[in-house]
């Protein structure tokens, strides 16, 4: 029946996306149930990539700084995230570059608490950061 082919169409992109093949897409259509769960997986898909690059372009640009940072004699790189609200894309994406918590604020006396980061610069990169 149709919506067995739907079904293992949107499976088969599901498990694609799952091993990190964000160009995936199930092509799923129809009004249907099955056809949105394949909008969604692919949307899904679509915001996944869109993020990775954002990711890989705020890496590069870290890396850069590190770079010239070093290049002019700094000896290590601050930061400040947020604790609350938070964000654990920047913490694991900060972690991944090995920035190391050296204290902590809340602003303003509000509801927003940071984190400050450093990073020695004397240190390799992880590759896949």
């Amino acid at each position: 029946s149709s919506d067995v082919c739907s079904s293992d169409l949107v499976q088969a992109a599901a498990d694609r996306i799952a091993r990190g093949e964000l160009d995936a897409r199930s092509r799923v259509q129809g009004d249907d149930e099955l056809g949105s769960l394949g909008r969604s997986v692919d949307a899904m898909a679509l915001r996944l990539a869109e993020d990775r690059e954002r990711l890989a372009a705020s890496a590069a640009l870290y890396r850069e700084l590190f770079e010239r940072a070093a290049a002019d004699g700094f000896a290590s790189i601050a930061c400040e995230v947020n604790l609350a609200p938070p964000n654990p894309v920047s913490d694991a994406f900060h972690d991944a570059l090995g920035f190391m918590e050296v204290g902590r604020a809340v602003v303003d006396g509000g509801p927003k608490t940071v984190r400050y980061l450093m990073r020695p610069l004397g240190e390799a990169l992880p590759p896949t950061a």
